[in-house]
């Protein structure tokens, strides 16, 4: 995905990600500089690409391409806490994109299903993660 999509659809859906998952837990972000809480539940948010195909015909500027993508949250509790407060954080997280459109002038973002993976115990903490398949048009 070239950077004229990726950048306005990672920004519209990091935002709407900050936006609605308020103070729940800390979030750490690609690339950017993170202290890992210690004894306390936080996420990781990531966005990965995948294929992409016009989606019409035309002049510069006037043609379509449809991308797919997948926004991954891995949500972290510490090891031993039990399902409850994990569970709780993975719905929300899956509820923030479940079936929503986002759309500003740059790109048009439709979010499909969620599913959850347990990933499991590693470093004193449990690991599950939530991604939601997401298509992403765009014009060129």
């Amino acid at each position: 995905m070239s950077t004229a999509v990726f950048e306005p659809a990672r920004k519209l859906i990091e935002t709407r990600f900050r936006t609605e998952w308020g103070v729940r837990t800390k979030i750490k972000f690609p690339n950017v500089k993170f202290e890992r809480p210690t004894s306390v539940p936080w996420v990781a948010f990531n966005l990965l690409t995948g294929d992409s195909n016009p989606i019409s015909i035309g002049s510069t500027g006037q043609r379509d391409e449809r991308h797919v993508a997948l926004v991954e949250i891995q949500v972290f509790v510490p090891a031993g806490s039990g399902q409850k407060m994990l569970q709780e954080h993975c719905d929300f997280a899956a509820n923030i994109f479940r079936f929503t459109d986002l759309e500003d002038s740059d790109a048009k973002i439709a979010f499909r299903t969620a599913s959850q993976t347990d990933v499991g115990e590693r470093e004193n903490w449990y690991q599950r993660n939530v991604s939601i398949e997401a298509v992403i048009d765009a014009q060129f």
